[in-house]
């Protein structure tokens, strides 16, 4: 198996990055468009907002917001990735939600993922693991404790956080952690520089809860 990039936040709390996971991104990437996407409604203040990403889930149905989209029937790729995560880290991925990214203008802001109802329960995601597809994206982590709070959703603006870190995500990486990082930090795709993002990027995350 190959050896991962680990990066370390505190005891027992790191992140797994393997670069170079997908031997071939560009085939990846060709068959991730084929997934069915939508356009994605979040509701803010109220108020619902078409964001600049579609998205699809699959699996058990993610709560992450009022307006979330069910969860339709498994495809191919995104099955394909599932049982090969799960066969690789000895997991069971319930539920895996993708994001198109169509520009480097289409972002999603600073969270930290979400419980979700199994059965009558609802349960913490014990893992989580992230393909990156397409062009190179910038994560930014932030820990908890800052106010965001009019911070602009870009990388400059969130890297001016205290604590904050990036970290470069290039096709067919895999990034993959726990909920011991996931309930301190969170994580974003923020909007980044026009020459230096140019292209589409999908990811496909799935999660066991």
């Amino acid at each position: 198996m190959m050896q991962p990039e680990i990066l370390r936040f505190g005891e027992k709390i790191e992140i797994h990055l393997y670069p170079h996971w997908l031997e071939d991104p560009d085939r990846g990437m060709t068959e991730a468009e084929r997934l069915s996407f939508s356009a994605e409604t979040v509701t803010m203040y109220g108020k619902p907002n078409v964001v600049r990403r579609r998205t699809v889930d699959y699996g058990l149905p993610y709560s992450y917001n009022p307006s979330a989209k069910p969860s339709v029937d498994w495809e191919p790729y995104a099955l394909d990735i599932k049982q090969r995560l799960d066969k690789q880290f000895g997991l069971n991925l319930q539920q895996c939600a993708c994001n198109e990214y169509l520009d480097h203008l289409a972002y999603i802001g600073p969270h930290r993922d979400h419980p979700t109802l199994v059965g009558t329960e609802r349960r913490e995601p014990l893992y989580i693991a992230s393909v990156s597809l397409g062009v190179m994206r910038r994560m930014v982590l932030t820990p908890r404790g800052p106010n965001l709070k009019g911070v602009p959703i870009t990388v400059n603006g969130l890297m001016r956080v205290p604590g904050a870190q990036v970290i470069e995500l290039p096709p067919g990486s895999l990034l993959l952690f726990t909920n011991a990082f996931n309930q301190v930090w969170k994580h974003a795709i923020p909007v980044d520089e026009k020459g230096r993002v140019s292209g589409k990027r999908i990811s496909l995350t799935y999660r066991q809860f």
